[in-house]
């Protein structure tokens, strides 16, 4: 049975067994990112927050390396005018002296 199986089924702990030794084999953020779901519903959330953290930190230097990749470059400056876009028109009010969002 695979990890996320084990999450959808509940039972974390055998769960998290399980990336314990994908991690051991890989390292890759999703794991560590599913391993913290596993750690917050057993009660571990200080567990969580590392391996949240981690997860954060490896998929913030993939996307550092793409963005300096010629082709994969442009797909990400897209990426990131959608969120622009999507921020400048967020509904929460701003600040009209300052433009800040509060």
């Amino acid at each position: 049975m695979d990890a996320n199986r084990l999450v959808y089924n509940g039972d974390y702990t055998a769960a998290m067994r399980l990336y314990n030794r994908l991690l051991e084999e890989r390292c890759h953020p999703a794991y560590y990112l599913n391993r913290a779901l596993c750690f917050v519903a057993t009660d571990q959330p200080h567990l969580a927050v590392n391996d949240a953290l981690r997860a954060f930190m490896m998929a913030q230097s993939v996307i550092d390396a793409v963005r300096n990749d010629g082709d994969a470059n442009d797909h990400v400056r897209r990426v990131d005018a959608h969120i622009i876009t999507y921020n400048g028109k967020s509904k929460f009010p701003k600040n009209t002296a300052t433009g800040d969002v509060s």
